[in-house]
């Protein structure tokens, strides 16, 4: 995916020794962030699916979501599973703690703008009637307050809205996976879980999980990572549902 608006380019590269050896794909940030992802995949041939388990929404969701008017969307928390990471350090050698937190909150920026940029074309077509605060404002704000990243799941919602200027906060986490199996077994891919919260109150008011799988050689984790942004978009209780 490509952010038209944004500082990042996704530009992915898919590289083949052959069958039995790993695939794998690089994508690079351009602007201000570069980094490298490669995304293992233990089968190359298997139907698409996208898993969720349906999205919790609160008694009084649709009343608390009618009295928003702006929301704030946050970096989302990322993380690598073991079998991700063990891949990474045969093939590539990547390893440390310090790499793997860094390309998670890299990741987790992404997310963030993903959500953004799906969000803001609902609006164009009329289907969310709500104002998105910029991500840059959001992650400027933050910055000036002293709260890190790695804060942001476990503070008080309500707290985090009063500092962003907004009426609620969109916060989520992701992860990327490899299930380790045959050579027909599913090979993983990115789950993505959403959390809707109520500014005044600091309450949950939605939330949803999706596990992205791949279905090409050229599905790497952002692309599925945007693919599940696209589908917990559409469960949003802002957005208007047709018929």
């Amino acid at each position: 995916m490509l952010y038209r608006n944004g500082a990042i380019v996704l530009s992915p590269v898919f590289y083949l020794k052959n069958f039995k050896q790993r695939s794998g794909f690089l994508w690079r940030y351009k602007g201000m962030m570069k980094a490298k992802y490669i995304f293992p995949i233990l089968a190359l041939f298997f139907l698409a699916s996208c898993a969720s388990k349906g999205p919790y929404v609160s008694d009084d969701a649709l009343s608390m979501a009618g009295q928003h008017r702006e929301v704030a969307i946050l970096p989302f928390a990322v993380s690598f599973d073991n079998n991700y990471k063990m891949m990474m350090r045969q093939a590539r050698g990547r390893n440390g703690d310090e790499y793997w937190a860094e390309q998670g909150r890299l990741a987790g920026l992404e997310i963030q703008k993903d959500f953004f940029t799906v969000m803001a074309k609902e609006i164009e077509k009329g289907r969310i009637q709500k104002v998105i605060q910029s991500f840059a404002v959001t992650n400027k704000r933050l910055s000036d307050a002293g709260i890190p990243i790695q804060q942001l799941q476990n503070m008080d919602k309500a707290q985090l809205c009063q500092i962003l200027g907004v009426d609620a906060v969109l916060v989520g986490t992701s992860k990327v996976e490899v299930f380790p199996g045959g050579r027909f077994s599913s090979p993983g891919g990115t789950r993505v879980e959403a959390r809707l919260y109520d500014g005044r109150s600091g309450a949950l008011i939605w939330s949803d999980e999706t596990l992205q799988r791949p279905s090409t050689p050229y599905d790497t984790p952002s692309r599925l990572g945007s693919m599940a942004v696209d589908g917990l978009v559409k469960d949003l209780p802002y957005r208007k549902k047709r018929g």
